[in-house]
Formats: C-alpha cells, structure tokens, sequence
C-alpha cells in the first residue's frame, strides 16, 4: 500500500512543476509593469528631477528583484522535472541541472542576489545610517552562512 502512494505521490511533482511556471510567468509580467511603471513615473516626474531619479534607480532595482526571483523559479520547474519525472530532459545553458545539489546551488546563488539587491534598494531608500549598517550586516551573515553551508555539503557530498 505505501508503494502504490509512493508511485502515486511522485504525480505531486507535477504540481510542483507547473506551480513553478506559472509563478515565474506571473513575476515576469510584474517585472514588465514595474518597468513601465518606473518609465512612466521618470517621464512624468522629470528626467532632471533628483527624486524622481532616485525613484527610478529603487523601481529598476524592484523590477530586477523580480526578475531574478522569477528566474529562480524557473530552474527550480527545471530541475524538479528533470530530476524527478524525466532525466533525460536536457534544458539549455544554466537551466540544465544534474542533481539536486546543483538545484540547491542555484537557487543559493540566486537568492544570494535578491539580497544584494535587497539591500542596495535599501541603502538607496533610507541613505547613510545605522538601520542600513545593521541590515547590511545581517544580509552579510546569511549570505555567507549560505556559502559556507553550501561548501560544507559539497564536501560532504564528495566524501570529504
């Protein structure tokens, strides 16, 4: 009886699967209209004006946040149908993913990213100060808690 659920449950991947697209279509489509949003805000506000500038520099950064998110839910579609529906599904450049731990790598790596941006966002917004010593301090710490987590499975991965 558990095999059979187990059979069975391996459908769940494919809800995963197409979740996955689906959420990646959705942020794609949101990057494109904070886009047009920060053009039409740049247009509207003044090219000249500091900020509306500043502004755009924190609605361009947004719109890469998506962007990078999205794409991280695109490797994870990817990998998740090449890894547990078919194996031989070959995907081009860095949405090809070989195991699971390359998944994880890439999606470290893209969240690594979001917090940089994250933080950039930030430093425009609130300037100079504690509060953004303080949080980039603390993206600094996951950051590399991430890497050395990551290199720590590897190793262990490779039997070191």
């Amino acid at each position: 009886m558990i095999e059979r659920w187990l059979r069975r449950s391996r459908q769940m991947i494919h809800v995963t699967v197409v979740l996955a697209i689906l959420a990646a279509f959705v942020l794609y489509a949101l990057a494109c209209l904070s886009l047009l949003q920060t053009l039409w805000a740049l247009v509207a506000g003044g090219a000249g004006d500091g900020d509306t500038l500043k502004a755009s520099a924190v609605g361009l950064l947004k719109m890469m946040d998506l962007l990078l998110i999205a794409a991280s839910f695109q490797i994870m579609a990817h990998g998740m149908y090449r890894l547990f529906l078919r194996p031989d599904f070959e995907s081009p450049g860095p949405l090809q993913v070989a195991s699971f731990t390359e998944l994880k790598h890439s999606l470290v790596t893209v969240a690594g990213i979001v917090l940089v941006i994250l933080f950039v966002e930030n430093a425009v917004k609130l300037g100079a100060g504690r509060p953004i010593l303080e949080l980039g301090i603390a993206i600094a710490l996951v950051i590399a808690a991430s890497g050395w987590a990551f290199r720590s499975s590897k190793g262990a991965d490779k039997g070191h």
